[in-house]
C-alpha cells in the first residue's frame, strides 16, 4: 500500500508529480562516461545493485540484458515512481528496496556489480557506506563509483543545497588514496565530457580490505 504522502506528491495535480512520473534529462539513462565503463566491465547475467537509485536511472539501460537489478533508495517515492515507470514499459523483474545505503540488508558476497553515485555528499560517514558495499559485493566484483569535482561547487553555488561536508574530489590521486583505505583498486577514472562536474570511477573489489577506511 502507498503511505498517504507519497500518493499525494505522485498526484500530477502536484508540482513534484510530473518530475517523478517520467525519466526527463540526466533521468533517463546513462552519462556517456558511464556508459562507457558499463560496456567495458559489466558481465552478462550479472547481479546488480544500483544504490541511491532514485526513479531507476542507471537501472534502465540494462534492465533487457538479462541482469537481476536491485534499486535502493532511502526516499519512497522515487522508488514508488520508479516501480510505475518500470511496470509502464512492460519490465516487472526489477526490485525496489526502501534502504539506507550505510545500512544494506543483504547478505556477503551478494552483487557483482555495484552503482553509487554521489559519494562525495556522504561526509565522514562514506567510508562506512564502502565498507558496507565492500561487504556485500563479491570477490572481483565492480563498483561504479560517481563523486562530484570543483566544478559540481561552481555549478551549483546559488543551489539549495547542503554542501558543508561534502568533499569534492579534484583528481584521480585523491581518489585512488582514498577508496584503496577501504579495499578497492581504480581501475580508470575519468570526468564525464559533457558534464565535467561529475567524475566517473570504476573499481574492483580487492582481496583485503582494511579496518577501518581512513
Amino acid at each position: 500500500m502507498i503511505p498517504d504522502d507519497v500518493q499525494r506528491l505522485l498526484n500530477k495535480s502536484l508540482p513534484w508529480g510530473p518530475l517523478f512520473a517520467k525519466r526527463v534529462n540526466f533521468e533517463s539513462g546513462f552519462l556517456s562516461e558511464e556508459e562507457r565503463l558499463v560496456a567495458r566491465y559489466l558481465s552478462p547475467g550479472s547481479d546488480v545493485l544500483v544504490l541511491g537509485s532514485g526513479n531507476g536511472r542507471e537501472a534502465r539501460p540494462i534492465c533487457h540484458q538479462g541482469h537481476r537489478i536491485i534499486c535502493v533508495d532511502l526516499g519512497p517515492l522515487y522508488l514508488v515512481a520508479g516501480r510505475r515507470l518500470f511496470l509502464s514499459e512492460g519490465v516487472d523483474e526489477i526490485v525496489f528496496v526502501q534502504a539506507d545505503v550505510a545500512a544494506l540488508p543483504f547478505a556477503k558476497n551478494s552483487f557483482d556489480f555495484v552503482f553509487f553515485s554521489f559519494y562525495s555528499s556522504q561526509g565522514e560517514k562514506r567510508f562506512d557506506v564502502m565498507h558496507g558495499i565492500y561487504q556485500v559485493m563479491r570477490p572481483g566484483g565492480h563498483l561504479l563509483l560517481t563523486v562530484c569535482t570543483p566544478k559540481y561547487r561552481q555549478i551549483y553555488r546559488k543551489a539549495h543545497l547542503p554542501m558543508s561536508d561534502w568533499v569534492f574530489f579534484s583528481g584521480a590521486e585523491q581518489l585512488d588514496r582514498e577508496v584503496a583505505s577501504c579495499g578497492f583498486i581504480l581501475l580508470e577514472s575519468n570526468p564525464d565530457p559533457l558534464r565535467p562536474e561529475y567524475r566517473l570511477s570504476m573499481l574492483k573489489k580487492a582481496a583485503q580490505q582494511r579496518s577501518p577506511c581512513v
